[in-house]
């Protein structure tokens, strides 16, 4: 019997199979993008780069309050799709609040070194939050529907399109890498929205978003808090090394 029989007969093999090739295949990508980019960006590009990016995956951890991770345990598709939708409206009042957080630092604290690099880039951040966040709210639901070929593809592309948009950015410096990645985001979100939400086969009713919220609070109660503290570590370093060793170190850094 070849792998291609066992495949067939094993819905979960099937799967894990197609999922599993989609990350190999990405992360093959990512590892040839590694010194290319490394040789069009410099240590500081990198350093400035990865400190938004950490700044802004740590907010994207609560963007959420991680209702996301629920979709894939609802009972049915209904259920899936109103969680899907109070992720969304949750996303949507983070981004206000950011915003509204951001103006009051900048009218009280508008000298402070800090306040100035947000200053400079508080619109990478915050769009990045916002489409980073939509991105994990969609691959969460694409787990649910069990489409995990198309899962797989929007992996691929996102890789592949974030290393050709950075190297077609190279001249806007960390910007150019930060845009690259932004861009990488869009075209799978679209993709998403173009093929299971807009289509008029699928019917959706979204009522008692209030109701779905409390029956899953154990995920923003407990969840929130847990995948903070487990990534931490990941991110907290870069954001550290900017201010006290300068933007080549944490490049250096970020990089490794």
């Amino acid at each position: 019997m070849n792998i291609n029989n066992i495949l067939k007969k094993n819905f979960f093999l099937k799967n894990v199979f197609i999922l599993s090739s989609a990350t190999f295949i990405s992360y093959i990508l990512y590892l040839i993008s590694l010194p290319v980019l490394s040789r069009l960006y410099s240590p500081n590009d990198f350093g400035i780069y990865g400190t938004l990016i950490s700044i802004s995956s740590l907010l994207v951890l609560i963007s959420s309050l991680r209702y996301e991770t629920a979709i894939p345990l609802t009972k049915n598709l209904n259920e899936a799709f109103k969680l899907f939708v109070l992720s969304f409206l949750i996303l949507f009042f983070f981004i206000i609040l950011l915003f509204t957080i951001y103006f009051l630092s900048y009218f009280f604290l508008p000298n402070l070194e800090s306040q100035i690099f947000l200053n400079n880039n508080i619109y990478l951040i915050i769009s990045f939050v916002f489409l980073s966040g939509s991105y994990v709210i969609i691959n969460f639901f694409l787990l649910r529907l069990k489409d995990f070929k198309f899962l797989a593809k929007i992996k691929m592309l996102e890789f592949f399109f974030r290393f050709m948009f950075q190297i077609l950015l190279v001249s806007l410096n960390y910007i150019g890498l930060f845009i690259g990645y932004l861009i990488s985001l869009i075209i799978p979100i679209v993709l998403f929205f173009h093929k299971h939400i807009y289509s008029k086969k699928k019917k959706y009713l979204v009522k008692n978003l209030k109701t779905i919220g409390l029956k899953y609070k154990i995920y923003p109660k407990f969840s929130t808090l847990e995948s903070i503290v487990n990534e931490l570590g990941n991110y907290l370093p870069t954001i550290f090394f900017l201010p006290f060793f300068g933007s080549s170190y944490a490049g250096y850094y970020f990089f490794s």
